[in-house]
C-alpha cells in the first residue's frame, strides 16, 4: 500500500474518531454526529476497504470514549459495513462509466440507510422494538440526512481540487487495469 493511502486512511480514521466523539448532539439513546459523512467521503476517495477500516476503527473508538461501550461491538461492524458498501457500489458504478450526482446521492442515502437498519437492529437488542422504532430510527435518520448533505458538499468541493479528482480516477482506472490483465 502506498504511503500517502496509509497516511490518508490513518488521517480520515482520526477525523472520524473527533467528528464523533466530540462533535455531537446527545439524544434519548445515543448521539446525532457527522463522523458518517467523512466515512462516506473516504469511501469515495480510498475505496471500500480504507472506508469499512475507517468507519470500524472511528466510530468504535468514538463510543468507547463517549461511553457507549456497550455500542461498540455494534458500531464496529455497522460503521464497516457502511463504509465498505459506500466504497463499493461507488467503485462499480465509475468503472462503468462517469457518475452523475444523482448516483453518488444513491449510493450515499443507500450507505446511510445501512447505518439506520444496523442501529435499529442494535437498539431492538439492547432495548426494545419500540423505543427502537420511536426513539432510534428517527435520530439516526437525521443523522444520516446530515451526513449524507455534509457528504456531499464534501465530495463536489474536493472534487474541484485536480490533485483529488486525479486520485479518485486513478485508483479507478488502476482497478480497471487489473480487472483486464485478469481477463
Amino acid at each position: 500500500m502506498k504511503t500517502f493511502k496509509i497516511v490518508s486512511i490513518a488521517v480520515f480514521t482520526a477525523l472520524i474518531f473527533v467528528v464523533t466523539a466530540y462533535l455531537f448532539i446527545p439524544v434519548g439513546i445515543g448521539y446525532i454526529n457527522f463522523g458518517d459523512a467523512f466515512i462516506l467521503l473516504a469511501s469515495t476517495l480510498f475505496g471500500p476497504l480504507a472506508g469499512a477500516l475507517c468507519g470500524a476503527i472511528g466510530g468504535t473508538l468514538a463510543d468507547l470514549v463517549n461511553g457507549y461501550a456497550l455500542y461498540a461491538p455494534f458500531t464496529l461492524i455497522i460503521k464497516a459495513v457502511e463504509g465498505f458498501l459506500c466504497g463499493i457500489i461507488i467503485r462499480k458504478t465509475f468503472a462503468k462509466q462517469k457518475l452523475p450526482v444523482w448516483r453518488i446521492i444513491v449510493v450515499y442515502v443507500s450507505a446511510s440507510l445501512t447505518m439506520v437498519l444496523g442501529y435499529f437492529i442494535t437498539n431492538s437488542i439492547l432495548t426494545d422494538i419500540p423505543t427502537a422504532l420511536t426513539v432510534g430510527v428517527p435520530n439516526d435518520l437525521v443523522q444520516a440526512a446530515l451526513s449524507v448533505a455534509a457528504a456531499l458538499v464534501l465530495t463536489f468541493a474536493l472534487k474541484k481540487v485536480s490533485y483529488i479528482n486525479k486520485l479518485i480516477t486513478s485508483s479507478i482506472k488502476t482497478k480497471k487495469d487489473n480487472d483486464v490483465k485478469k481477463n
